[in-house]
């Protein structure tokens, strides 16, 4: 019984999964990285690279043109300023590339938790342990189709260029050059999707693997739910959403004392009543969410209450508005819209019962 209870059967609950992820263990493939940087090259060489390739000639013929009298300081400066100006748009588009390569896979994450020293990470045994696991055996597989892929695509590559290859020295240098910029890009080109290859078979291994380290045995879902329940912060909001439940409920009998109903229209409902003696502004004197709103939909038809559907003002009157209190200040626009809109309607059809009167 106690080794089957120490099975690890059950998925991963909600809670553990925000602790995980507060520890910095989340589910990232560095291979998406990788593919990343290769594709920021590939972009940085389809927009500037006819920009970079006349700065590279330019700084080439100012060197080659230079007299040796001339100071080499001051050339010396020379190039490292065109060099800082050529890499910086390949370096700007790989860093925004690897950030939102990271970003996609783990959301905003930031943590300094995996930066604490632990014990176990030099521990011998752990470490020796860590040689035998299912984790490694895939980058030794995966070491090997990635070879085998990435030679396969400069084979490939090759293959079908060799014969233009030894024609090569017939062109001038610049056809040379020309040649060998064309023949570079495309290599980066099969190359790259050689490695989105990996990245996507990396990636669904990486979520299987987290998937299975995050399972939880029986006795330590018991243990958590004992523990999260123990907790004064989610008693007490526990609590308070009971208050908030009893507080919809009795509110519901106010929905035909109201102005108008404004609906999701099925997923939340707010009803407003204005009294001018009294009342600065309109309130909030019922709101509910889900069951909720077909019963104060069906109190609304019975009263003859209006209904309108307004979905931005209802989930933001549900979302900030608090029973029996005046509306939010920055709907005020937007209610007293709602209620000129109703006057008017109102207005008509007295009017209409006065023409056939």
């Amino acid at each position: 019984m106690a080794d089957r209870e120490q099975d690890r059967t059950e998925q991963a609950t909600p809670f553990k999964l925000e602790e995980s992820r507060k520890k910095g263990e989340v589910q990232r493939s560095m291979e998406v990285t990788t593919f990343a940087l290769v594709l920021s090259m590939l972009l940085a060489l389809y927009f500037w690279g006819e920009l970079v390739w006349q700065r590279v000639c330019a700084t080439a013929r100012l060197f080659l043109e230079a007299q040796p009298a001339r100071d080499m300081v001051g050339l010396t400066g020379v190039l490292i300023h065109e060099c800082l100006e050529v890499m910086l748009p390949f370096g700007l588009v790989a860093v925004v590339l690897a950030i939102l390569g990271n970003w996609v896979q783990t959301g905003p994450l930031f943590t300094l938790e995996p930066l604490r020293p632990q014990l176990d990470r030099i521990h011998p045994m752990k470490g020796f342990q860590k040689l035998f696991t299912k984790r490694v055996l895939f980058e030794a597989i995966k070491g090997l189709l990635k070879l085998a892929l990435l030679g396969s695509a400069a084979y490939l590559f090759f293959a079908a260029t060799w014969r233009q290859m030894l024609t090569l020295g017939e062109a001038g240098a610049a056809g040379q050059l020309l040649a060998l910029s064309h023949w570079g890009v495309a290599l980066i080109e099969r190359l790259a999707v050689a490695l989105l290859v990996i990245a996507i078979l990396d990636v669904a291994f990486v979520r299987w693997q987290y998937r299975q380290q995050m399972m939880m045995s029986r006795r330590e879902v018991r243990e958590e739910v004992r523990r999260r329940e123990g907790d004064p912060h989610v008693r007490a909001r526990q609590r308070e959403l009971q208050r908030e439940n009893r507080k919809q409920s009795r509110s519901l009998g106010h929905v035909g004392d109201a102005d108008v109903l404004i609906t999701n229209p099925d997923h939340v409902g707010v009803a407003l009543r204005y009294d001018r003696d009294r009342m600065t502004a309109p309130h909030v004197i019922a709101k509910g969410a889900g069951l909720w709103v077909w019963k104060m939909k069906v109190l609304a038809w019975r009263h003859s209450v209006p209904v309108r559907e307004l979905r931005p003002l209802a989930r933001h009157l549900f979302r900030f508005g608090v029973i029996d209190r005046p509306v939010p200040p920055d709907t005020y626009v937007d209610v007293a819209r709602l209620y000129a809109e109703l006057d008017a309607h109102r207005r008509r059809l007295e009017g209409r019962y006065e023409v056939r009167a």
